[in-house]
């Protein structure tokens, strides 16, 4: 039982699915106004949609799925028997389900951007911030 291959088609499907759906979810975010558009004293030059997470995530939910329903052709050893620890199933559920929470915070976060006095702020704050 060798779970390499397991391992790469799950990798090589998620990114496809990514690359594909990064792609739809661009054509989506121009439709749909929701534009990251270049302010003065910034970096960027173009504007771009701000919707390129969600590809990311088809991507995961994708590669998740079809990992976990091809894993008995990929992880079942004749002699051993399964290859996997079913506590595992609990932390594809929990993956899937922090995933699935954290889509209405992406698409609030989309639909406004924040201005430079708080980008900066939430941008600095992981690096002053220290636990107690």
């Amino acid at each position: 039982m060798n779970p390499i291959p397991w391992l790469g088609l799950a990798f090589v499907l998620a990114v496809v699915t990514t690359f594909t759906l990064a792609r739809v979810a661009e054509r989506f975010g121009r439709r749909m106004g929701v534009l990251d558009v270049p302010r003065a004293g910034e970096v960027q030059r173009w504007s771009a949609p701000r919707t390129g997470g969600y590809a990311m995530l088809g991507g995961l939910w994708i590669a998740l799925v079809v990992a976990y329903l091809l894993r008995d052709q990929f992880l079942i050893d004749p002699e051993v028997g399964p290859g996997w620890n079913p506590v595992d199933d609990l932390r594809v559920v929990g993956l899937v389900l922090g995933s699935v929470c954290i889509v209405p915070l992406a698409v609030l976060d989309d639909k406004r951007r924040p201005g430079r006095v708080r980008l900066e702020r939430e941008q600095h704050r992981p690096a002053v911030w220290r636990p107690d």
